[in-house]
């Protein structure tokens, strides 16, 4: 067997697993056209190889094969995504209101696909899929599709695409990089205990420009600072979108936390906790916490030596410098662009009486509306259910995704 004639095979497999894909029962268009964007991704390299043969060259045939085996491992576990997200253990009521949301911060080209994922972190592939261009993606952990109340969390999702969509690294980049030099510059100490073979130089501007290593090493504090800026800015997207209701699903979720060592590219769980209560413009007494952050455990860092906890310190130092601009840009860009659909404390208070009567509420106004009625009515009946034996979250739950079914509906009426 050549390697053409097997390179065919797996591309004919994935193509008829796509057609199969495309039979089933698809609730929502996203879907359907992205595995038809995928299906002709792949019919496009049966043809990459074909033309490759026909040329006659071993070395151009051997690359196109290559190069379709890559493709194949890179993008099968997206069509399995794709699979998940026809899984009747999705939330499906919730699709169209998100998917209006992300229109709405991110623009009208965007497309939002949810699934059941098997981790226990929500997670997002943002604008960053070739072959889908413009797509959200977004993984919600399959053991709690059938909560409503951690819905708030697609909004720190959603907050990666506007990260991406207008450009916030490039847009932060040349200030981190300033605030790394700067920082490099205060604590030569500390640099140098952290690279004794560097112990001789001086930490001058021309010194931390000219010199490769000390540049090597600003640009690692760079990249580690943006991933936690990042991180910041999408966490300060799902405030601003759904206010309390984030507060109490990230809380619901994360505390006290999940273990192991943090990863250097997010803030800890704890440092993302205080800058919501410092920078969220929201009352968290009021909410019911008296030190938010001290809900959350501190997470260690690996045991990675000096140098790396030398750049780790200093990212830390600068996202924290950083967190009030991120707060602030976040939620001026979610107030100028999705201004009717913030929370409305006059619509949630109608909403709770109606819940409180067993009731799904008519014109909530937003999703976030929907959200944090759910949240205050749960948190009012410190989690005991009135309906029997039945789990006040389950019985919310039904409520909000009720309520949002009738949001639905009253949309397209008056569309």
């Amino acid at each position: 067997m050549s390697i053409a004639t097997n390179t065919r095979e797996k591309l004919r497999g994935i193509i008829a697993q796509i057609d199969q894909l495309l039979l089933s029962d698809i609730p929502h268009s996203s879907t359907a056209d992205g595995l038809g964007l995928f299906r002709e991704f792949f019919r496009k390299s049966e043809e990459l190889v074909d033309r490759a043969q026909r040329t006659g060259q071993p070395n151009i045939l051997l690359n196109a094969c290559m190069t379709a085996n890559e493709r194949i491992s890179t993008y099968l576990p997206f069509l399995g995504f794709l699979l998940r997200s026809t899984n009747v253990r999705n939330s499906f009521e919730s699709f169209d209101i998100l998917a209006e949301l992300a229109v709405a911060i991110i623009g009208p080209q965007s497309k939002v696909i949810i699934w059941s994922e098997w981790d226990f972190s929500p997670l997002t592939y943002a604008l960053s899929v070739s072959v889908l261009p413009n797509y959200i993606l977004i993984g919600m952990p399959a053991s709690e599709s059938g909560n409503a109340l951690v819905l708030p969390l697609a909004g720190h999702e959603l907050g990666h695409s506007v990260w991406v969509n207008d450009g916030l690294e490039t847009k932060n980049a040349t200030a981190v990089e300033r605030s790394a030099r700067e920082f490099i510059k205060r604590n030569d100490g500390l640099f140098k205990q952290a690279f004794p073979e560097h112990a001789h130089l001086s930490i001058t501007d021309d010194e931390i420009i000219n010199n490769m290593f000390i540049s090597q090493t600003v640009a690692n504090i760079v990249s580690c600072t943006l991933g936690q800026l990042e991180e910041t800015f999408c966490d300060a997207v799902g405030l601003a979108l759904f206010g309390k209701s984030f507060v109490y699903a990230f809380h619901y979720l994360l505390a006290p936390g999940v273990g192991g060592q943090r990863d250097p590219y997010y803030p800890p769980l704890h440092t993302r906790a205080l800058f919501m209560r410092s920078h969220g413009a929201l009352d968290f007494g009021e909410l019911g916490f008296t030190s938010f952050e001290m809900e959350f455990s501190s997470q260690r860092l690996s045991q990675s030596g000096p140098k790396s906890d030398f750049v780790i310190g200093a990212a830390d130092h600068i996202t924290n410098d950083f967190a009030p601009k991120m707060y602030s840009d976040a939620r001026n860009s979610v107030v100028t662009k999705a201004t009717n659909m913030l929370p409305d404390k006059a619509v949630e208070s109608e909403i709770i009486k109606l819940y409180s009567a067993g009731m799904p509420a008519k014109s909530p106004k937003s999703l976030a509306n929907i959200l944090n009625a759910g949240w205050e009515f749960v948190v009012k009946n410190d989690f005991e259910s009135k309906t029997g034996e039945r789990p006040l979250f389950e019985w919310v739950s039904e409520l909000i995704f009720k309520t949002i079914e009738v949001f639905e509906y009253e949309r397209r009426l008056n569309a």
